[in-house]
């Protein structure tokens, strides 16, 4: 397998046409070898193609896939997209727990979210739901106890 990354950055150059002739097709191979061989980044970008269809059909639900699989390893940017997904319901049921909940994760919160008491206790008994679910658990506003 060699190094990882380096299908990533290969990847990245096709789907930017930077380096590269623009191909997003050989950018996506790339970025799936990148993915099934553990790289964040490369599931996030795979999300991203997903998303806008550049080059390749759109795909909502692959999207929302592949955002979840680089979210789970820590990468702040596919959580918070993961989040732009389950409240608009892209390629996910909507769920505006759900979405809360990774925008949290990725350390950011909306202001619209802040809307009232109900809306807060909402969250904290969701937040406690997902802790149970949990054993390692995300605690208090998506901080991870170690």
């Amino acid at each position: 397998a060699g190094y990882p990354q380096a299908y990533y950055h290969v990847g990245r150059g096709y789907a930017e046409g930077v380096m590269y002739p623009k191909n997003v097709k050989r950018a996506e191979d790339l970025f799936l070898k990148a993915a099934n061989l553990g790289v964040p980044q490369a599931m996030y970008s795979l999300g991203n193609l997903y998303r806008d269809g550049d080059g390749l059909k759109r795909d909502p639900t692959k999207a929302a896939k592949m955002y979840k699989l680089a979210a789970d390893k820590g990468h702040p940017s596919a959580m918070y997209n993961l989040g732009i997904c389950y409240m608009n319901g892209f390629g996910v049921q909507q769920d505006r727990s759900e979405a809360l909940w990774w925008f949290i994760k990725a350390g950011y919160r909306p202001k619209s979210f802040e809307s009232s008491e109900d809306d807060e206790k909402e969250l904290k008994d969701y937040i406690a739901k997902k802790d149970t679910e949990d054993p390692k658990g995300w605690k208090g506003w998506g901080v991870r106890q170690q």
